[in-house]
């Protein structure tokens, strides 16, 4: 595993070396989309990644000038999990393994980049309690949704109890949570306001995510 991690180590210099020496930088490296642009790799994990603001030339969520919203409809994903349970038993349990069975024979202190792993831990400390299960800053995330949600929309808001009104969510903990979190953050907490409604997921259901 070593000899073969070397072998890729140098393959990459020999590529690099010869891509700088062949091609102008600006060739062989991506320019940014827009002129603030900075690249951060939380922001490139896909579906795994930190909840962000994504950035669209600063576009406004205000309607056009002259018209007013009259129903707004969200479809929002849960807030921030510690890990899902493919990414844990598929990436991270493995690379947690091969960490701990490499740091006998490779010395990470010895590199500017990979010194960090010489004390690094995990942050899943305990598996069985936090796979899949919302962090405090992804209840946090809902909390801040309702509550922006609440100031945006404050005229579509009920301001007494109204049946009508219902947070849909799917059977998951974690979606519980967060549907919980963001009507906490529209309402304040105040309970009497419509209500969360938590659809089963069981095969009777089929396709039908409502």
């Amino acid at each position: 595993m070593i000899v073969h991690d070397i072998i890729l180590i140098s393959i990459f210099l020999i590529v690099k070396m010869c891509c700088i020496d062949l091609y102008p930088l600006s060739i062989i490296s991506g320019s940014p989309t827009y002129g603030s642009y900075k690249f951060n790799i939380l922001e490139h994990l896909s579906g795994i990644s930190p909840y962000f603001e994504s950035n669209s030339n600063e576009l406004s969520p205000d309607p056009p000038e002259g018209c007013q919203i009259s129903q707004s409809v969200y479809l929002i994903r849960h807030g921030s999990v510690y890990v899902d349970d493919y990414d844990y038993y598929h990436v991270i349990e493995p690379f947690l393994h091969r960490l701990k069975t490499s740091s006998n024979v490779i010395h990470f202190s010895k590199s500017s980049d990979l010194s960090f792993l010489t004390d690094w831990t995990s942050p899943i400390s305990n598996s069985d309690e936090q796979i899949e299960k919302l962090t405090k800053s992804g209840i946090l995330e809902a909390i801040k949704l309702g509550t922006q949600l609440s100031y945006r929309y404050s005229n579509l808001l009920p301001t007494k109890t109204n049946s009508s009104f219902k947070i849909w969510t799917s059977s998951s903990d974690r979606t519980k949570q967060s549907a919980k979190a963001i009507y906490e953050g529209l309402f304040g907490g105040n309970e009497t306001i419509g209500k969360v409604i938590s659809i089963s997921e069981d095969k009777k259901r089929g396709g039908n995510r409502l």
